[in-house]
């Protein structure tokens, strides 16, 4: 499947130099996602985040949701099938090495792991890291070094619930989409509106509605680029911004153009990173 919202895949172990504990072979920081069917396994592991969209993976007869906040690994050896039910878009990183299944394996972690309480947008700009630092011509060890800890924060984050502020921003990502106020997310975070606040920017570096108001313009600006057909204010209002008007100054201060600019760039075939 090919689509003109997908990234280019990095492929980076097409000569691989072996040797190295955990080393990148390919990545992607937005990738409209095609249905995989792999009942032998793959020649890497995986880690895929999932940013929008539906969809399901299957692993041993069991089936998972894929939505926004949900991942899953894969070892070399895991049989596996995941299906784009409705505009799955996923960033992913898979790599090979020695290094990587021990890491597992001190995780208690098998040949599969599923979760549905990360953050999408914090791994997706993890994954925009290597994917940058690739591009930038940075060496294989450090390249090494920064998918293994790409993989072993994931195990990690996978062993142990969301704290307040990350529940919050979870919960945001889902439903953006909504009408949301700090009261309603402060009670998500079991915690008070004030602490919340704290809290949040503490971890995230900007408020809790800097962070929605983000997220919202982050899904508006994919739909300006994709669904040409979609009016200004359908655009709004399925990205949670009920005044259409407001959506369009808030879209100017974020990315410096009005959302119809955008769109007229999209149309002329030069999508802005």
């Amino acid at each position: 499947m090919s689509d003109n919202r997908s990234e280019r895949i990095v492929y980076a172990a097409k000569h691989p130099l072996g040797g190295l504990s955990a080393e990148l072979f390919s990545a992607c920081k937005y990738h409209v996602q095609e249905s995989v069917k792999r009942p032998g396994g793959a020649e890497f592991y995986q880690i895929l985040i999932v940013l929008e969209g539906s969809g399901r993976v299957k692993h041993n007869g069991r089936e998972y949701p894929l939505r926004r906040g949900s991942a899953f690994y894969t070892s070399m050896t895991a049989p596996i099938e995941y299906v784009n039910h409705k505009g799955l878009a996923s960033a992913f990183v898979t790599a090979t090495g020695e290094g990587v299944p021990a890491l597992a394996q001190s995780y208690g972690v098998k040949d599969f792991l599923y979760t549905d309480s990360i953050s999408s947008q914090r791994y997706q700009r993890e994954v925009e890291k290597i994917v940058d630092s690739y591009h930038g011509g940075e060496k294989s060890g450090k390249l090494s070094a920064m998918v293994y800890s790409f993989y072993a924060d994931f195990f990690g984050n996978c062993e142990k619930p969301l704290p307040g502020a990350e529940e919050v921003a979870l919960y945001i990502e889902r439903n953006f989409d909504k009408k949301l106020t700090l009261a309603l997310l402060a009670r998500v975070a079991s915690s008070s509106v004030s602490g919340l606040c704290h809290t949040f920017r503490k971890k995230y570096g900007k408020t809790v509605i800097g962070y929605l108001s983000e997220t919202r313009l982050f899904y508006a600006k994919k739909l300006l680029q994709a669904e040409p057909a979609l009016s200004m204010k359908e655009v709004a209002v399925l990205s949670g911004f009920e005044d259409a008007s407001y959506f369009s100054r808030a879209y100017k201060k974020q990315y410096g153009i009005t959302p119809g600019e955008e769109r007229k760039i999209a149309g002329d075939g030069r999508v802005l990173a």
